[in-house]
Order: C-alpha cells, then sequence, then structure tokens
C-alpha cells in the first residue's frame, strides 16, 4: 500500500467518533456487575495494594522504597497512576476499575482503526474489533485493575501509528508499555523488527535506520528503569522473576503455550479455521504476493505473536499475559477471512463475515460460562465467585468474632474492608503461619477448589470443628 492508498483509507473523524460511541456503550453495558464489584485475586492482593501503598507514602515509587511485596519489581507506572487516583478518590474498587475502563474502549477502537487501515476495509476493521470485543478473555480483564488492558490499549494503538508511519508515536506508547510492565518491550521490539524485514526486502537500509533508532528508544527506557532498579533496591531484575524464568522447563510442547487462548478459546477456532481457508484462496488463486509482501504493522502483528511464543515456552505463563497481541491476532484472522471470502465469492463478500459472526455469538454464549478455562478469571463467571464470597463472610459475621483459617485470596478478603468483600476487618490466618501464631483459629473456611482443601479439612476434623453450611465451594467448619 502507497502512501496515497494509506492516506485514503485513513478513519475519517466522523468514522472515529462512531467507532468510539459505539466501543463506549459496549464497554460500559456488557459487564459481570457495578463498577464497584470487589477486587479479584492479582488485583486484590497485588496491583490495587501496590497502588493503595502509594498514596499512603506520598506516592514514592522508587524501586527500594516501594516494597516488592507490591510493586514484584515491576515498572511503577500503573502503580503510580492507581496512588494518584486512590488519593484523590479512595481505594475502593470504583476508582480503580474507572481507570481500567478508558483502556478497554481504546483497545477496541484502536483495533477498528488498524483493521480498516491496514486492509483498506471496513468489514475488516468490524470483523476485528467484534472478534476481540466479544471474546470473553479480553471482556474479563477489561474489568479488572491489572496491567494487561493498559498493555493491550497501547499496543493496539502502537500499530495503529506504524501503519500510519508516525514511528515517534509509536515510541513514546513504546516507553509507556515498557514503564507500565517489563512485558510491553515485545510491541517495540516487534515493529522495530517489521521494519528491519522490510528493509531486507526492499534493500531501502538507509531510509530503514532512523524509524528502527526511533522505535528502538523504549528499550533505552526500561534499561533505565532497570538501572534505577539496581542503583536502589540492589539486582537488575527481580529475583523472583529470575526464578521463575529458570524454574521452567522447556520443552517441544512449550513453543505453542500461547496459541490456545489466541487462537481457539471460545469460538476464536471458527475464525482461525476459516482464516486458514482464505488464506488458501490466496494460493489456489497463485496470489501468493499478497500475502508475502504485507504491509508493515501485518509484520509487527506476526513479530509480536512470535515474540510472546517464544518468551512464554519458558517464562511463567498466565493467559492474560499475551493479551496484547489479541487486537493484532483479530485484525489479522478478520483481513485473511474477509479477503479470502472475495476471491472465492466477490457477488457475495458479506458471507465472509459469516465465520466471524459464529465466533461472536460463540464468545458471547461463553462470557458467563464457567469451567470453560483452567481458571475463572478468563471469563465473567469470576463475578459468581466474589457472590459466593460475600454472602459466606455476611453468615461468618452473624457468627461473633471468630479467628478463621483459610487459604489466599480469602484470607486477605477477610482482612481488609476496603477490598469490597467485609464490612469490618475479620481475623484470618492462612495454614502456612500456624506455628507463629499465639491464639489457635476457631472456625475454618475451606475453599473446595484449593489444592489444600483436605488438609483444611483434616485440620478441622482434628479440632473437632464439624461443617456448619456451605456456599458453592466453600465450606465453613466451627466447633460446637
Amino acid at each position: 500500500m502507497n502512501a496515497a492508498e494509506a492516506s485514503a483509507h485513513r478513519v475519517a473523524p466522523n468514522e472515529l467518533w462512531c467507532a468510539l460511541l459505539i466501543a463506549t456503550a459496549w464497554v460500559l453495558l456488557l459487564r459481570p456487575g457495578s463498577f464497584s464489584l470487589p477486587y479479584f485475586w492479582d488485583e486484590a492482593d497485588v496491583y490495587a495494594q501496590g497502588a493503595r501503598w502509594l498514596a499512603l507514602h506520598d506516592l514514592d515509587p522508587t524501586p527500594g522504597h516501594f516494597p516488592d511485596d507490591w510493586s514484584r519489581g515491576h515498572p511503577p507506572l500503573l502503580y503510580w497512576i492507581g496512588g494518584v487516583a486512590f488519593r484523590l478518590f479512595g481505594a475502593g474498587p470504583l476508582v480503580a476499575h474507572a481507570l481500567i475502563i478508558p483502556c478497554t474502549i481504546v483497545a477496541l477502537v484502536a483495533t477498528y482503526v488498524l483493521g480498516r487501515e491496514l486492509s483498506g476495509s471496513r468489514w475488516v476493521g468490524c470483523g476485528g474489533a467484534l472478534l476481540l470485543g466479544c471474546s470473553p478473555l479480553f471482556m474479563t480483564m477489561g474489568v479488572f485493575f491489572l496491567p494487561e488492558m493498559p498493555l493491550t490499549a497501547f499496543t493496539a494503538v502502537a500499530l495503529v501509528c506504524a501503519q500510519r508511519k508516525h514511528y515517534l508515536a509509536a515510541a513514546l506508547c513504546g516507553v509507556v508499555l515498557v514503564w507500565i510492565k517489563e512485558t510491553g518491550l515485545a510491541t517495540p521490539l516487534a515493529i522495530s523488527s517489521a521494519l528491519l524485514a522490510t528493509a531486507l526486502h526492499t534493500k531501502q537500509y538507509r531510509e530503514a535506520r532512523k524509524p528502527i533508532a526511533i522505535s528502538l528508544s523504549p528499550v533505552l527506557a526500561l534499561a533505565l528503569f532497570f538501572v534505577w532498579q539496581r542503583i536502589a533496591a540492589g539486582y537488575f531484575v527481580f529475583p523472583h522473576h529470575q526464578n521463575l524464568f529458570a524454574e521452567r522447563s522447556f520443552n517441544a510442547l512449550s513453543a505453542f503455550t500461547i496459541f490456545p487462548s489466541l487462537l481457539l478459546w471460545h469460538g476464536r477456532w471458527v475464525a482461525t479455521l476459516a482464516a486458514c481457508l482464505g488464506c488458501s484462496a490466496f494460493l489456489l488463486r497463485k496470489e501468493t504476493s499478497a500475502l508475502l509482501h504485507p504491509a508493515t504493522a501485518a509484520l509487527a502483528i506476526i513479530f509480536l505473536v512470535l515474540g510472546n511464543a517464544i518468551f512464554f515456552a519458558k517464562m511463567f505463563w498466565l493467559e492474560r499475559y499475551a493479551l496484547p497481541a489479541h487486537p493484532g491476532v483479530c485484525v489479522l484472522l478478520s483481513w485473511a477471512i474477509v479477503a479470502g471470502a472475495v476471491r472465492m465469492a466477490p457477488r457475495v463478500r458479506q458471507l465472509g463475515m459469516l465465520p466471524i459472526a459464529a465466533t461472536t455469538v460463540i464468545g458471547l454464549i461463553s462470557l458467563y460460562a464457567d469451567g470453560t478455562t483452567p481458571v475463572p478469571e478468563h471469563t465473567f463467571a469470576f463475578a459468581d465467585i466474589i457472590r459466593d464470597h460475600q454472602a459466606a463472610y455476611q453468615r461468618i459475621s452473624r457468627d461473633g468474632e471468630q479467628v478463621i483459617l483459610t487459604t489466599w485470596p480469602l484470607t486477605t478478603e477477610l482482612r481488609e474492608p476496603w477490598l469490597g468483600y467485609v464490612d469490618q476487618p475479620m481475623r484470618s490466618a492462612h495454614p502456612d503461619n500456624l506455628s507463629s501464631r499465639d491464639e489457635q483459629p476457631t472456625a475454618v473456611l475451606v475453599d473446595a477448589t484449593s489444592h489444600r482443601a483436605e488438609e483444611l479439612r483434616r485440620y478441622a476434623r482434628e479440632h473437632g470443628m464439624s461443617q456448619r453450611w456451605r456456599v458453592r465451594t466453600l465450606e465453613y467448619y466451627r466447633a460446637d
């Protein structure tokens, strides 16, 4: 696509405002509950905790001053923004979740713009945004105060900037990315790799030097953080992260770690299969040049996926970690489906949207489904767990003051009312800390999904406790 074609495909302001309004309505309406839904899992025990600590300690995120228990050695930008918001408006879930809403909206709008300008087709832009916006993993992460949604939003914007050849703007997005989390480095590396690959193909090395250098500037920004961390805290990379990288063994299957959630989950397999068929249409018509000479942004998307695949083949893995790769993948899937349909049936090109429609329907059906993935944070089913915990804690509060033996994250939820679960703090103990406590637990709360559930049941029996009631997976034991 030359400069004139790229300019002709540029999204007009009215079109952009329309996309923004639709994305805003989608994000605000499609939610598992109110904005004040209590914090859940890592946001409750790491990110919200860290932002609250900064709000209470002069907003100083300096490594060595900001405790490792909260920072986990990550760059401080998200913590600091959360800390400022908590300082101004309080540390409740409503405040933190409100910070993530704009990121979710921007991710959707940027995905549409990327698909629209990369392909020159509104169908591709709409298809990419639909695939992303109907993904349970994406929509659920849009509810949490976690770094993944800001990373996804700035990645999608950086790819749009790269497509428009605004490499300085893409680099600024990259700086924001690496100061949110180290894994944000994947995006500027993908863009610079795409520029290098394009230069090798076109042999325009001199023209590519400046854009590549600009695109690599976020590497320097991250290096500066590591140096700052080494001077202030005594290490370049957080030792826990070094251990996680060393502990995971590599095998052949590790190379496929990221692909199930990226290409198969919750109906995405339909779009992936249709995209493969679409690519085959190019091959059958011997139009391989359209596949072998994609735009720089398309190459960047491919390098972003490969970078995630390589890194997480060895590093500790949660499916949300690869979320920044999803917008680009959705765009490429939509592009292959729509373009393939045009070549196979040019008079009924709208049929190309059928696989996308099928994928979105399956995604929406799966949105509230439980048990479709290894953990509940991948769908809105997590909200049912929150409500179960709240119901259980209300029953415990009517039982008088107790010292409750339970597992994480229930221990934290019971102790800290600001997380949104209890009105008054309750005393809790973790099994690992029993030997260091003067007072022994008087009740046991068992999460049946925990790997330590049987250990807690055995403790209850040995101390003369019997089960009093059960709320779904939560079992409450107390002595007579």
